[in-house]
């Protein structure tokens, strides 16, 4: 079989984020362990650029073609800010994926890709409800969990979700955060949106994190809630 069992799926729905290429091959029914990404010491440098997915034809035995692939590539890499379900520079928020990829009625998608963060109830709604797009009441989907850390950016970063929190809809991806600090800059605060990274002074002297570990920061602090 070409695509996921069902433990395997599970496991995804268990990580909650991997990365872009995976998402690619996951969102068209094939397993990720049936390819890779070709050697390419360019793209590896690059945060832009398509990467090159190669199935291996002697395990794959479906009939996507190459061209399907990059296609669906592109849709998730330039649809990324849409979405928000950016986590890194190369990492997807597979629940957030999903509920965009509902939005987007994006096609052909597998079923079971759909259903991994659907609730028993919405698990029985059928395809035409299940591709329109829903608001139900966003505010109460996440809250913020308010953490004694002592980290120097731990104010801003509050500062920031609370300012999403209050216009409502899903959480805010790593990027909107950055976006936040830098169009409200408190402290010592360096934002480089062109780097994406975030620079902060601790007593050892300054400090520069990137969106992977600002993503990380942001999951510590925030709450999900499943609507009933």
């Amino acid at each position: 079989m070409d695509g996921l069992q069902d433990e395997e799926w599970l496991h995804y729905s268990y990580v909650g984020h991997t990365e872009t290429w995976k998402v690619v091959l996951l969102s068209l029914n094939i397993n990720p362990k049936f390819a890779e990404l070709e050697k390419d010491h360019y793209a590896y440098f690059s945060e832009t650029i398509i990467k090159t997915i190669v199935l291996d034809r002697r395990k794959y035995t479906g009939n996507v073609t190459n061209s399907q692939i990059r296609e669906r590539y592109e849709i998730i890499e330039n649809r990324k800010y849409d979405g928000k379900y950016y986590v890194g520079n190369y990492e997807v928020n597979l629940e957030r994926f999903v509920v965009f990829a509902e939005k987007l009625n994006l096609k052909p998608f597998p079923e079971k890709f759909l259903k991994l963060f659907q609730t028993k109830d919405e698990s029985n709604k059928n395809t035409e409800e299940v591709t329109k797009p829903t608001n139900p009441n966003p505010n109460k989907n996440w809250s913020i969990n308010f953490l004694k850390d002592r980290v120097a950016y731990s104010h801003d970063l509050t500062e920031a979700l609370k300012h999403y929190h209050s216009l409502g809809g899903m959480p805010p991806s790593a990027f909107e955060v950055l976006q936040h600090m830098s169009n409200n800059p408190i402290g010592d605060l360096v934002v480089d949106l062109k780097k994406k990274t975030l620079t902060y002074r601790t007593q050892q002297g300054t400090n520069e994190i990137d969106l992977k570990n600002l993503a990380d920061a942001i999951q510590r602090r925030i709450n999900l809630h499943k609507n009933n």
